[in-house]
């Protein structure tokens, strides 16, 4: 009987950059690790060791499951636990990790690998796969590249059970730097190719080998790879649903939408509960505009919910494919259902402000800004500053000025408001009134409001403040700007657009994007109140209409500090 405890058995080389965060991450719930490098140049050996780590070094061989089993040949836990250098233990984890590694019945344990693709994990996929199964002499991997566990340890014991679990492993290789970096799809396509000389009717290579050109940019080549890997592939493997998202997805990318929908059905027929296929189906009608079609797909993946025994994308069936729901939704003018998926979908994902942005705006189109803000009193959380300070950030850049100036005077008497945010607030209010109506001046004041005091031109206190790489800058200097257009001082907010667009040749590209693009949501806002000052005149409105629809907004994107700081 070998002693109880978890064996993280790792196959590394060069890798001293994640090496200590995957590390560190694991050594309060393992007994040992066990490195197996293949030829690190760097110090990657020196780091595992440093973990007290066994270090057993091989010449590569061109087979990922010969490394991995070397590992295992030399592990003394009762579980064996595998991870990569780029991936870590989520910290919240760690528990339910050790309560399993208890269970007297299971042989292997499915866990969340959560694929960054981004620096965000708003942009990730989730893929349960075995990554800790029982320390049993038959138990080994097989596979030169992708290498399985699972359809070995079936073989040897028919009746093992294997769990779904909770456990979430965070994994980094999947960002294009990391993977350029490391030649990842170059390697791989080589062993892959190189298995399928051998086994041409490998389902599991050809799928993998579909994902790398799908990676690579190669469609038509991927879509053929994921068809013959549908032609071998039972459909109770456990990549086997992926198979017709991805066909799916290479037909998308060639444009041809209605074959899409078609893989979608034929997956939904054999996976009638996986949620992505309604979803990328409710993407592509409504990419070919069938809207009613669409929001009935995206319907169905709310209800199915994010999938568990599949794998996903973050925000399937939760807050992304509520926000699409509110676009067709939006697009049918069907208001109110639009303004309640945007809401829900903030609501899955409150870090995730974009939906709140077509919400405010609806409500403000439909001149319902008092309703807009006994909803945000009703609905959100606004105890902390910052929280209040997302919903101001949203509802100034969507132009709901009543509701921007009525609530931060709510939020200015509120308890545990302290001096410095209650000024800030009462700052924005004031602002707010004179983005919301010409102010009545006093014409021997002197003061910018009067008429005299911009006959000459901007004084120095005027000039747009913008400022080479800094937000805060472009959010200034698009607020004076709205600030002159809404007071009607027009010949001084034409001669402020004009110094705008001169700074703005001397910016960084991308810094000049963001302040082009701000000047063009502004400019928009503007035409939108003059079509709508000529919507209640026109006796035949649809042409107006129809322009109002077509102007740019501001969506929340570039993400950046807002104009006001409370």
């Amino acid at each position: 009987m070998k002693p109880a405890g978890i064996s993280l058995c790792m196959i590394v080389k060069n890798e001293e950059q994640a090496l200590p965060r995957c590390l560190e991450s694991v050594k309060d719930v393992v007994s040992e690790m066990i490195v197996v490098d293949t030829g690190s140049q760097d110090e990657t050996i020196s780091i595992a060791k440093s973990f007290q780590a066994r270090v057993i070094e091989m010449q590569w061989q061109d087979d990922f499951a010969r490394a991995r089993n070397l590992g295992v040949d030399h592990a003394s836990g009762e579980w064996i636990l595998f991870l990569d250098a780029d991936e870590e233990l989520d910290a919240g984890s760690k528990e339910e990790l050790l309560t399993w590694s208890g269970c007297a019945e299971a042989d292997a344990y499915f866990v969340r690998i959560i694929n960054h693709f981004g620096d965000k994990e708003l942009n990730a996929s989730i893929n349960p796969t075995i990554r800790m199964f029982r320390n049993l002499p038959g138990y080994r991997f097989t596979g030169r590249i992708h290498e399985q566990i699972a359809e070995n340890i079936q073989q040897v014991n028919p009746e093992a059970r294997f769990v779904m679990t909770d456990i979430r492993v965070h994994h980094y290789g999947y960002q294009a730097h990391i993977r350029a970096s490391k030649n990842k799809t170059e390697r791989n396509l080589a062993l892959l190719k190189k298995e399928l000389e051998e086994h041409p009717q490998h389902s599991f290579h050809l799928y993998n080998i579909g994902i790398e050109y799908l990676q690579n940019n190669q469609v038509e080549e991927a879509l053929d790879a994921f068809q013959q890997s549908i032609r071998y592939a039972h459909p109770m493997a456990n990549y086997a649903h992926l198979l017709y998202k991805c066909e799916a997805r290479c037909y998308a990318a060639m444009n041809r939408l209605k074959e899409a929908i078609d893989s979608c059905d034929r997956g939904i027929a054999l996976y009638p509960d996986y949620t992505d296929l309604y979803h990328y189906k409710g993407c592509y009608q409504m990419t070919l505009g069938d809207f009613q079609s669409a929001k009935q797909s995206f319907r169905k993946a709310v209800h199915y919910s994010e999938p568990k025994g599949y794998h996903t994308e973050a925000g399937v069936g939760s807050h992304t494919t509520y926000y699409l729901l509110g676009l067709v939704c939006e697009t049918m003018a069907q208001d109110n259902e639009a303004a309640q998926a945007y809401l829900t979908s903030f609501q899955q994902h409150p870090g995730a402000l974009r939906s709140l942005y077509r919400m405010f705006r609806l409500y403000r189109k439909a001149e319902k800004q008092h309703e807009l803000m006994t909803l945000i009193q009703k609905s959100f959380q606004l105890r902390l500053r910052q929280q209040r300070a997302d919903i101001a950030g949203v509802l100034y850049r969507t132009h709901c000025y009543q509701a921007l100036e009525n609530l931060t005077q709510l939020w200015a008497l509120t308890d545990g408001v302290d001096e410095d945010e209650k000024q800030a607030l009462l700052t924005i209010a004031a602002d707010c009134r004179l983005l919301t109506e010409p102010s009545a001046g006093n014409p021997e004041s002197g003061g910018p409001w009067s008429e005299d005091f911009f006959k000459n031109g901007l004084p120095n206190d005027w000039l747009p403040p913008l400022q080479p790489s800094s937000p805060k800058s472009l959010s200034e200097t698009a607020k004076k700007a709205r600030i002159l257009h809404a007071q009607k001082k027009y010949p001084a907010y034409h001669q402020f657009l004009s110094l705008w667009e001169e700074q703005q040749r001397t910016l960084e590209k991308d810094f000049q994007c963001d302040s082009v693009l701000q000047m063009v949501y502004d400019l928009s806002h503007n035409a939108e109140l003059h079509l709508n000052r000529l919507l209640r005149l026109e006796p035949k409105p649809e042409l107006i209409k129809s322009a109002v629809l077509s102007l740019p907004f501001d969506e929340g994107l570039p993400e950046r500090e807002g104009a006001i700081s409370v």
